[in-house]
């Protein structure tokens, strides 16, 4: 089993906006099957679909990046960081927080 908390912040926020898979997979504009593979850890998504996904659930994307919900904002200037880059249209700075979440999701594999 693939160890995805990303993908679990996911599914949880959705299902809290009562939504399916689907209708989360409309709203964001990719396809069914390709939500469920964000969802199951078989992809991450781009740091622009984490800023539609947050908008749509109604989530703070911070969280869905990390999920520590013991840190706030306030409280980490790099949690604060983030959820700025993805609440703004910043697509240099969307590419390299993507990047970076690659990098790290690899050095836990």
């Amino acid at each position: 089993m693939i160890n995805n908390p990303l993908g679990q912040r996911i599914k949880i926020a959705r299902k809290k906006a009562g939504l399916t898979q689907d209708k989360l997979a409309k709203a964001i504009g990719v396809a069914y099957p390709t939500l469920n593979k964000y969802e199951r850890g078989h992809r991450i998504p781009s740091a622009e679909l984490l800023s539609k996904m947050s908008e749509t659930l109604q989530c703070d994307p911070g969280w869905l990046l990390v999920g520590d919900n013991s840190a706030s904002q306030k409280d980490d200037p790099e949690l604060a960081l983030i959820s700025r880059i993805l609440k703004n249209d910043l697509p240099e700075a969307k590419h390299t927080i993507l990047r970076l979440l690659k990098d790290w999701k690899a050095s836990k594999g």
